[in-house]
Parts: structure tokens; sequence; C-alpha cells
């Protein structure tokens, strides 16, 4: 079920994100849908880093919670696209945690979790 734009407001989302980008200090929500990456300002999300062609990679997400997929594709970039230190050669899955090389730029995926899921209990020294 699609949020109330006053429930939007209160949680401070614009959108829903079906998962996040790390990248440095930055947190990059991503809603369903194609995103694009690269060193573009207009791409999605805009990467000024060396080795980071215009048009680097396209990360695709379908689906809701944590049901929610994601794919990433490089785009004939000059540099390649690496994911856990691998080039990838075609659409690649992405799973919670996972780095994402891009020129010089590392960025780490992650997915949402269900939010019907159980806090888990951590032991304090």
């Amino acid at each position: 079920m699609e949020a109330t734009e006053e429930e939007k407001e209160a949680t401070g989302r614009a959108t829903e994100a079906r998962g996040w980008l790390i990248w440095n200090d930055k947190t990059i929500p991503l809603a369903n849908g194609h995103t694009m990456l690269g060193r573009d300002p207009q791409c999605t999300v805009w990467i000024d880093a060396p080795g980071v062609s215009r048009r680097h990679a396209s990360i695709r997400i379908a689906g809701e919670g944590a049901a929610a997929k994601a794919q990433i594709e490089d785009l004939a970039s000059t540099n390649g696209t690496l994911v856990d230190g691998k080039t990838i050669n075609g659409p690649t899955g992405l799973d919670d945690g996972q780095e994402i090389g891009i020129g010089e730029a590392t960025l780490t995926y992650r997915s949402v979790m269900s939010t019907n899921a159980r806090t888990k209990r951590i032991k304090r020294r």
C-alpha cells in the first residue's frame, strides 16, 4: 500500500526506498526502476571520481519490501564495474552488503529488510 502524503512527510521520505547505496559519508536511497550511476551530473547518482564514465552503470530494482530484487549492469564503461572485486559481464544480482567498484569509487549496496523482521538482540559487555 502506498504511503499518504502526510505519512511521507512524517517519516521524511519523499519516495519509498527499496535499497540504498553508501558512498563515503553519503547514503543514497534507491527506488523501484532504473537508477543511472556515472560522472555526468545528470545521472541519478552522480559519482565525481577518477575513472568513472559519464554513464557508467545502471541499477534496476523491482519488487516490494524484503522481496525487492536489485541488479546492476555495466553500460560499456571504460573501466568496467566490479561487484565484490569481480568484473561483471552482464546484469548481475546484488545482495545486501555487496561492494560495487566504479572507477576509484567503492559503494556498498544495502537492501531493505522487512519491517516485520524481529530486532536482533545484541550482547553488551
